[in-house]
């Protein structure tokens, strides 16, 4: 009788809606563990599914399998599983000022190097173009 949660590699593969070639590929590439038993007795368990479903998941997410081989090698088997970490949001502060209706000037602080004072006269200069531009139209 076969034991409850246990699958010969069709069911596996239908399971995780991947063919029986791609589950050999990823046990080849050391991304899941090999089957348990030998010859017709190998069967695969949960554990197995969980890796696969993973795999995916994190496919479809941009990490390639490349990437999960060499996470796995220097990680161990559970932790290369984890979720990559979100990437950075990106934080900077700015000093926004609206020169006239729908013109914005933007001033980033950690890449101007200018005063406020600076940025203020600056920002009166750009207004005056602006201005000007728009007596001519």
């Amino acid at each position: 009788m076969k034991e409850k949660n246990t699958y010969s590699i069709g069911e596996l593969a239908e399971l995780a809606k991947v063919s029986r070639r791609t589950v050999r590929f990823y046990v080849a590439l050391g991304l899941i563990s090999p089957p348990l038993g030998r010859g017709r007795g190998r069967h695969y368990t949960d554990q197995h599914l969980q890796e696969i479903l993973t795999i995916r998941r994190l496919q479809a997410r941009g990490v390639s399998l490349a990437e999960l081989q060499v996470r796995r090698q220097q990680q161990g088997r559970l932790a290369w599983m984890a979720e990559p970490p979100p990437a950075p949001l990106p934080a900077r502060m700015v000093t926004r000022i609206t020169l006239d209706e729908g013109v914005v000037l933007e001033f980033a602080h950690d890449l101007t190097g200018l005063t406020p004072g600076e940025m203020l006269e600056l920002a009166r200069r750009c207004q005056e173009v602006v201005k000007n531009e728009k007596g001519r139209t």
